[in-house]
C-alpha cells in the first residue's frame, strides 16, 4: 500500500501526505493519461502486466491495493511451481523438445497461404460486439452496433485495451486511432474486415521462402523458436544429409 501511494504520489506531483486511500482516483486527480502512466510504472517495476482499465474496477487505492496483492501472491505460487518443476527435468527435456519445434516447422508451412481463415462481416461484427462488452464490462446484448464508441462508454484507456486484445488475436497493427476514425462498431467491422482480408492478399510474401534454413531463422526471428534450438536442427538436418 505504502509503495503505491508512493508511487501515486509522485505521477500526480503531490506529497505522499496528500493520498487518501478510500477516495477515488478520479477525486485524487488521476486522469487516463496519468493512470496509463501509473500503470506502466507499476508494471515496469513489479514485472507484471496488469491492464489500465483495472483502475476503473478497482476506483481507489485500498481496493486496487488489496486486487494488487493477489495478483502478486498469484505470481509468486506459480514462480514457485515453475522452479519446482525445472528441478526435476533432465538433459533428455532438450531433445524431447526437439520434435515438438520440428512440428512447429510443419505449422509454419500450413500458414503460408493464409493467416486468417476467411471470415464474413456478419460474423466478424458479432466477435468484435462481443470483445468490446467484455471490456466496457457490459452484457453483449446491450453493445449497440450503428451507436458510436464514446457513446457506448469507450474512453481512451480502454480503447487502447480494446485495440491491444483485437491486435493480439488477429495478429493486426491497428492503431488505437482508428475508433476515432471509424466511430462505430459498424464502421470498424467494415474496415477490420478490409485489413483481414488484405492481410491474406499477401501472406505469401510474408512468410519466407521454402528452404528449410529460411524457415529456422523466420522462426528465431518472429521469437517462436530459441536461436540454440535452430542450430542444433541445422546441425542434425547436416548430418543427416
Amino acid at each position: 500500500m505504502i509503495e503505491l501511494s508512493q508511487s501515486l504520489a509522485e505521477e500526480l506531483y503531490m506529497d505522499e501526505g496528500e493520498i487518501d486511500v478510500d477516495r477515488s482516483f478520479t477525486e485524487l486527480g488521476l486522469d487516463s493519461i496519468v493512470g496509463v502512466e501509473w500503470i506502466h510504472a507499476i508494471n515496469k517495476k513489479y514485472q507484471t502486466s496488469i491492464k489500465t482499465t483495472k483502475i476503473y474496477q478497482y476506483p481507489t487505492l485500498t481496493t486496487f491495493a488489496d486486487y494488487f496483492y493477489d495478483v502478486l501472491s498469484s505470481m509468486e505460487v506459480n514462480n514457485i511451481n515453475k522452479e519446482d518443476s525445472n528441478s526435476t527435468s533432465t538433459n533428455n527435456d532438450h531433445k524431447k523438445s526437439l520434435p515438438i519445434i520440428e512440428s512447429q516447422l510443419e505449422f509454419s508451412k500450413k500458414k503460408e497461404t493464409t493467416i486468417h481463415p476467411e471470415i464474413k462481416k456478419e460474423a466478424l461484427l458479432k466477435e468484435l460486439s462481443k470483445s468490446l462488452a467484455e471490456e466496457l464490462y457490459m452484457d453483449e446484448g446491450e453493445i449497440d452496433v450503428d451507436r458510436s464508441f464514446t457513446e457506448l462508454g469507450l474512453d481512451s484507456i480502454v480503447g487502447v485495451e480494446w485495440i491491444h486484445a483485437i491486435n493480439k488475436k488477429y495478429q493486426t497493427s491497428i492503431k488505437t486511432t482508428k475508433i476515432y476514425q471509424y466511430p462505430n462498431l459498424v464502421e470498424f467491422t467494415k474496415y477490420m474486415h478490409g485489413e483481414l482480408v488484405s492481410l491474406n492478399e499477401n501472406a505469401e510474401s510474408i512468410i519466407p521462402s521454402d528452404d528449410e534454413m529460411e524457415k529456422l531463422l523466420w522462426l528465431v526471428y518472429q521469437g517462436e523458436m530459441d536461436i540454440h534450438n535452430a542450430e542444433e536442427l541445422i546441425a542434425i538436418s547436416k548430418k543427416e544429409g
